[in-house]
């Protein structure tokens, strides 16, 4: 007399038995894989690109806004830069509300230029996952505002933004 257990015998024709073949799981475990490393790099890009969005605002309304505090400080003059290095003008900007680094984390840089009365500022992208692409989306989007007094690529470089403000 056969048991209700084995009533599909010994040949693997279990009939009642419903479930999953291992083909079956292996192929949604790939398809799940695929798509969290597809969701993993479409993070990575809108992070460096809100990173190029905040390098813009940096650029366009932080530094003209330090430097016009700086002015209101100084007589509304710039005047008293023109004996300071590099380093002591960026200290007076950073003094005026300007964060020290890039989004990035790299270190800007500043000179003043007496003469023509020019802030310049080197802004470093070299930390993005394509830098050569967020220095280029950083200067078509700074490019003929009118706070800019001109935007260049530095020294050939293809990873550093040098934006140039009037401190007149």
């Amino acid at each position: 007399m056969k048991s209700a257990r084995f009533a599909g015998g010994m040949n693997g024709q279990n009939k009642g038995v419903k479930g999953f073949t291992l083909v079956e799981l292996i192929t949604v475990v790939a398809i799940v894989s695929l798509l969290v490393v597809y969701i993993t790099i479409e993070i990575g890009r809108s992070n460096d690109d809100a990173k190029v969005g905040v390098s813009t605002t940096f650029l366009l309304t932080n530094v003209p806004a330090a430097i016009s505090s700086f002015k209101a400080r100084n007589m509304n003059s710039c005047v008293s830069l023109s004996a300071a290095d590099g380093v002591a003008v960026k200290a007076a900007l950073v003094a005026r509300g300007l964060v020290p680094n890039t989004t990035w984390g790299e270190p800007w840089t500043v000179t003043y230029t007496h003469g023509t009365r020019l802030i310049t500022i080197t802004y470093q992208t070299t930390g993005s996952d394509n830098p050569t692409v967020a220095a280029q989306n950083i200067i078509s989007n700074v490019t003929g505002q009118p706070q800019i007094n001109g935007v260049t690529t530095y020294d050939g470089s293809t990873t550093n933004v040098v934006v140039t403000y009037d401190c007149v």
